[in-house]
């Protein structure tokens, strides 16, 4: 059945559409080319979006704060009072000549007492240590 009809439509001549209509239809698409157009957003303004004046017075704010910051610094570190001062090279002398001393005195008291020896147990011998020294 549809293929008697579809052989009917292809003997049909084509008529073109009146001007008219063809003026009417290219507008409409025009039109919603410009609409396709406008919906496609950006990323960066859907995400500012609510409100872009108050995003850009965030922006400025800290614009104005990184410039403060640099602004503010200076060339010399700033030292803290609190903290003590650093020796003089008289005192660190002092300190290193004291250090040297008190090696020498530490290596004097610290010579080594021949250690006691214990007999090496012949072999074979089992003997309990316990007994030996009243334990038991």
């Amino acid at each position: 059945m549809s293929d008697e009809f579809e052989e009917f439509l292809r003997k049909q001549p084509l008529r073109p559409a009146p001007e008219a209509w063809r003026a009417e239809i290219l507008a409409a698409a025009r039109a919603g080319a410009v609409q396709n157009e406008q919906a496609v957003t950006p990323w960066w303004k859907a995400l500012l979006w609510p409100s872009p004046l108050a995003w850009a017075g965030v922006a400025c704010a800290w614009v104005l704060i990184a410039g403060m910051n640099i602004a503010a610094r200076t060339g010399a570190p700033e030292i803290d009072a609190s903290l003590p001062s650093p020796p003089s090279a008289d005192a660190f002398a002092l300190m290193v000549q004291e250090r040297a001393a008190l090696e020498e005195v530490s290596q004097v008291q610290q010579e080594p007492a021949a250690p006691a020896q214990e007999k090496p147990m012949p072999p074979g011998a089992c003997i309990d240590r316990r007994e030996e020294r009243g334990d038991a």
